[in-house]
């Protein structure tokens, strides 16, 4: 209540001025934003923000043609608008496919993991350019499109079983690929991230999938840093 009579007070206030000290007000404004607008431009803001823009969405792409989409979304063109955060697929250069139009989860989840380590790639390559975002990704079950966590109380991974519950069976084997190939581009995306701009990006990934066969020669264990299937997150002390 205090706040809310606050500002009542001060809109009343300004009410009140006269025209004249209004008008000098905004001149006053005016001139400031004129000298900030000058400032700005000596950045180049626009330009840079462009730059940006086209390097997040040529690595998206390059990062998206190796994640499984439906085959109406390849090749893979999403792009992303850093003002508005929109981000889609781009048909033709008239038609835009967002998100809630893609269809499967898959698409969506391809599409958002792409994005992610697209940015992340910025964030790595651009450290030295005084950068200060750390590439730190935390993803959490994404997995949850092929194999549901909510049906997984088993001892150990079981992706059949998984299958099964979510009647998936016929697509058992397409879904364990994906799986695979997700996790194989994690790490393959930090080990080349690393050797093209001598930063390490981490993923950090929560997950029920586990002992998968990567391709590429990554070993899945090598990756797992805690277990928590029997435990549970919190151990008992």
């Amino acid at each position: 209540m205090k706040a809310k009579l606050k500002l009542e007070i001060a809109i009343q206030r300004q009410i009140d001025k006269p025209l004249s000290e209004l008008a000098e007000e905004e001149k006053r404004w005016k001139e400031r934003v004129k000298v900030l607008g000058e400032r700005l431009a000596e950045y180049n803001v626009a330009e840079r923000l462009n730059g940006l823009q086209d390097a997040i969405n040529t690595k998206m792409c390059e990062i998206g043609e190796y994640f499984d989409f439906e085959e109406t979304y390849k090749p893979v063109n999403l792009k992303f608008d850093l003002e508005s955060f929109d981000l889609w697929y781009q048909r033709d250069p008239k038609t835009r496919v967002y998100l809630r139009s893609m269809g499967s989860g898959a698409n969506w989840l391809h599409s958002h993991l792409a994005l992610f380590m697209s940015l992340h790639y910025q964030f790595a390559a651009r450290s030295d350019e005084g950068c200060k975002i750390p590439p730190i990704l935390f993803l959490d079950q994404p997995t949850q499109v092929y194999f549901p966590a909510s049906l997984d109380d088993g001892e150990a991974f079981e992706p059949t079983e998984l299958a099964k519950q979510a009647k998936r069976e016929g697509k058992l084997d397409t879904d364990l690929n994906s799986v695979t190939n997700m996790f194989t581009q994690f790490a393959k995306f930090c080990a080349e991230t690393e050797m093209k701009t001598e930063v390490m990006p981490q993923i950090i990934v929560s997950d029920h999938a586990d002992n998968l066969e990567l391709g590429e020669g990554y070993v899945f264990k090598d990756y797992v840093r805690a277990t928590w299937r029997e435990r549970g997150f919190i151990a008992d002390t």
